[in-house]
């Protein structure tokens, strides 16, 4: 390509020291000089082939050369998507993995709350059914131990088994629909109406 650029500003100067030789009518008025008018036409012809030639084969190398900056744009285009699909694959993954723990976790809380009244309510009735103090003093410490940290404490083994991270356990929600009664009113009303 470099041998090209240099015969062009060869040609280039040839023609204007004959240009110069021509005004003089110097070259055209001798047999030796037809010959090398015919001889520059020659060469500036070739000089025009080769010029065309090395335009096309520049033009044919900018298209290659776009062609393969296309071409990877277009590679780095399908990497790109193919990440974002991957993320956003990844992110239904977790917000699926996230509502099934959640759910798992709501019906372990609704199966412990259920157990918790239940238990609840078979200590409330055998508090009415005891007969003495000592059988009444037995069954409200049970009962207060269920209402006081024994719920809970089933609570804090369901966080620790790993549900931990998706567990949005509204304690208060749980805690309202325990009974609202304290263990001792509870003894009370059951004295009353024994």
């Amino acid at each position: 390509m470099r041998e090209v650029v240099v015969r062009i500003i060869a040609f280039k100067k040839k023609k204007k020291k004959n240009c110069c030789k021509k005004s003089h009518n110097f070259t055209s008025e001798t047999a030796a000089g037809k010959e090398l008018g015919r001889e520059l036409t020659i060469q500036m012809r070739k000089f025009q082939a080769e010029m065309k030639a090395l335009q096309e084969q520049m033009n044919a190398a900018i298209k290659v050369k776009d062609e393969e900056t296309r071409m990877e744009l277009e590679e780095e285009c399908a990497r790109v998507r193919e990440q974002m699909m991957k993320a956003q694959m990844d992110a239904d993954k977790l917000l699926s993995n996230f509502k099934e723990s959640n759910a798992k976790m709501e019906q372990r809380l609704k199966g412990m709350e259920a157990e918790h009244e239940r238990q609840h309510a078979n200590l409330k009735s055998q508090l009415a059914t005891a007969t003495n103090r000592a059988q009444q003093d037995a069954i409200a410490a049970r009962l207060e131990e269920l209402l006081g940290d024994g719920f809970f404490s089933h609570l804090g083994r369901a966080l620790d088994s790993g549900a931990r991270s998706v567990a949005n356990v509204n304690i208060s929600q749980i805690t309202s629909n325990c009974t609202k009664k304290s263990v001792t009113d509870i003894r009370k009303e059951e004295v009353r109406q024994v």
